[in-house]
């Protein structure tokens, strides 16, 4: 019976190897994007709606418009226009951090108090939407900052 343990062990080990080597891999999906018939729209806020919220919405047509909130209450408005060129480097962060393969949802269901992001990306025909409460997701987090880059260069504000 002693013999024989040595021989389990090994092959749970080839086994497990082999299990490592063969196992299909994730394969993350790629999306192609035309600038031109994008749309973004760009939600983050706190968990109260008192405590304020911001919008930022981008059309196909490149319209954008960026909104905070006290509360229910709107209390500042920014329109401009987003260039094609800006609208690709926002898609390519997106490309980079494999936004379209990203869960539709991140909960940390630790904090009650805290805070949501949401944001969702139309591209031709593809559409994801990502939502977090209270969670940090680096993929998402190089995404926003590419947004807020984009919103403090166009309305002078500076945006974190």
């Amino acid at each position: 019976m002693k013999k024989i343990w040595p021989i389990i062990a090994i092959a749970i080990v080839l086994a497990l190897a082999l299990f490592l080597i063969l196992r299909p891999k994730n394969k993350k999906l790629s999306f192609t994007f035309d600038p031109t018939n994008s749309a973004i729209h760009y939600e983050t806020g706190a968990s109260h709606a008192e405590w304020g919220k911001t919008t930022f919405d981008v059309s196909k047509d490149g319209q954008a418009t960026y909104n905070t909130y006290k509360g229910l209450k709107l209390e500042e408005t920014h329109t401009f226009e987003v260039s094609a060129t800006e609208m690709t480097k926002i898609l390519d962060v997106a490309a980079k951090n494999d936004f379209f393969s990203l869960q539709n949802n991140y909960i940390d269901p630790m904090i009650m108090d805290g805070g949501y992001s949401t944001l969702t990306i139309n591209t031709g025909d593809q559409s994801k939407t990502v939502r977090l409460t209270n969670y940090d997701l680096p993929e998402f987090s190089a995404i926003e900052s590419e947004l807020y880059t984009l919103i403090s260069t166009k309305t002078g504000k500076i945006i974190y």
